[in-house]
């Protein structure tokens, strides 16, 4: 589609639907590899943040699960791992240091308990 009109170098295209185009046609359109747009850059870069909040998340919830069943000596069930797996990190993070406290099952339901809350909240500790 030839441009509409220009503007001290910039190129107009009315009614073009880009999302429509392959990478390789707005790539030719544009004169350029996408890599090279800032767009990109911006899209990589929070890509990677993300998939490395989902690491630490996925890391966090193994490792917190392995340890209560050491600590309870016992298996968790699948609706005790299923609270675990829904706590954010910073959770999870509290629950690392407060299930060395924890002396049985009933300790920790009442601390998942007690921690279906924002992120940004205090969680108690066992005996408050």
């Amino acid at each position: 589609m030839p441009p509409d009109s220009t503007d001290a170098g910039a190129v107009y295209y009315h009614d073009l639907q880009i999302w429509q185009l392959s990478r390789v046609e707005v790539e030719a359109m544009l004169g350029l590899t996408l890599q090279e747009t800032r767009v990109y850059q911006e899209a990589k870069t929070e890509g990677e943040q993300i998939g490395e909040q989902r690491g630490r998340q996925q890391e966090a919830t193994s490792l917190v699960s392995r340890l209560l069943t050491r600590r309870l000596n016992q298996e968790l069930s699948a609706e005790v791992k299923a609270q675990v797996e829904a706590l954010p990190l910073a959770q999870l993070e509290r629950l690392t240091e407060t299930l060395l406290d924890f002396t049985s099952l009933d300790e920790l339901l009442t601390w998942l308990g007690g921690n279906q809350t924002s992120e940004g909240d205090l969680a108690p500790e066992i005996g408050d």
